[in-house]
């Protein structure tokens, strides 16, 4: 399981007092929500192999959505990381982020929940050898 808690965008001193210890105000949020959904994928993953990505919007929400992943532009939108700065931009447009995607849902104030499989073969370039052999 990923879990990501998206993080206020003016006030980020947090980040610099983090001491990697364990922070008192994180169990109610996204603690008691968290600790539920966890309960949740220990269940499903008895029948189902795979991982679930978890996002968590910075406003306490009890909601969440299983939703698809959206590969797009979302963070280096939302953070400068082509400049190894990794401050706030925040230039995502949320209206441009399709209705359904994990992108949309988190920007909505609910938690994103993306069921992902890995699958480690290279499809098309296994299709293309496959072609050469003949």
């Amino acid at each position: 399981m990923a879990i990501s808690l998206e993080v206020p965008v003016k006030d980020q001193s947090w980040l610099d007092e983090h001491s990697g210890g364990f922070r008192e105000e994180l169990m109610e949020y996204p603690g008691v929500l968290l600790e539920k959904i966890i309960k949740m994928f220990l269940e499903r993953s008895k029948t189902w192999m795979g991982v679930w990505n978890v996002n968590f919007p910075i406003e306490k929400t009890d909601e969440f959505k299983f939703c698809p992943n959206f590969s797009n532009n979302y963070f280096p939108n939302r953070m400068d990381i082509q400049n190894n700065h990794f401050g706030y931009i925040d230039n995502c447009d949320p209206d441009s982020q399709p209705e359904d995607s994990d992108v949309k849902v988190l920007l909505d104030n609910i938690v994103a929940i993306t069921p992902i499989k890995w699958d480690l073969t290279d499809w098309g370039e296994l299709e293309k050898l496959r072609n050469e052999e003949k």
